[in-house]
């Protein structure tokens, strides 16, 4: 594996481990098994490492949940596992991502939401077509909406990790109430 690879996963481990916080160049030195100058040879500060980690990672999983809402033929079993995603993105305390970082950073994750609203709408899309959602549904408006309660889950995972199922399971009844055709 390259060094520049070896820092990116060696990040991601970290964030996984110790949080954004936690992340030094020495630590993803060590991690990674290179010297800081070599670091410094591919990046130049943490911010720019842990963007490029974020930039694979965010890439990486949403190819993967692509793929797998391909294999899921309900749409509402594909908003159910969008949930189930969103839990296990907080799970993981990737909502941290999000904040206090530059704005190419911010753009990998708005191009994030963006590719999992267009899998909203895609789900919202094929449910109206098989009259299991509402024929009303705005496919302008309500994938944002529905995105928006998905991710919510993400909230109630954080403020009680131990009732994440409890969780999952309010917020799939509430999106699926939502879209249901009547």
């Amino acid at each position: 594996m390259k060094a520049a690879d070896r820092i990116v996963h060696a990040t991601l481990g970290l964030i996984l481990e110790h949080g954004i916080s936690g992340i030094t160049m020495s630590a993803i030195a060590r991690e990674a098994e290179v010297a800081r100058q070599t670091l410094y040879n591919h990046y130049p500060d943490v911010e720019s490492i842990v963007t490029a980690a974020m930039e694979t990672h965010q890439r990486e999983s949403l190819d993967t949940l692509t793929e797998l809402m391909r294999t899921i033929n309900s749409p509402a079993g594909r908003l159910e596992h969008l949930v189930r995603h969103a839990a296990a993105v907080a799970a993981h305390g990737h909502p941290t991502f999000r904040y206090g970082f530059s704005a190419r950073h911010q753009k990998l994750v708005a191009e994030y939401d963006h590719g999992v609203r267009s899998l909203v709408a895609a789900a919202l899309t094929d449910g109206i077509a098989s009259g299991a959602f509402r024929a009303d549904l705005d496919l302008r408006r309500d994938p944002l909406l529905v995105q928006r309660m998905i991710n919510a889950t993400g909230e109630l995972v954080g403020d009680d990790p131990e009732d994440a199922a409890a969780a999952v399971a309010v917020t799939v009844h509430t999106v699926l109430a939502a879209v249901a055709s009547p």
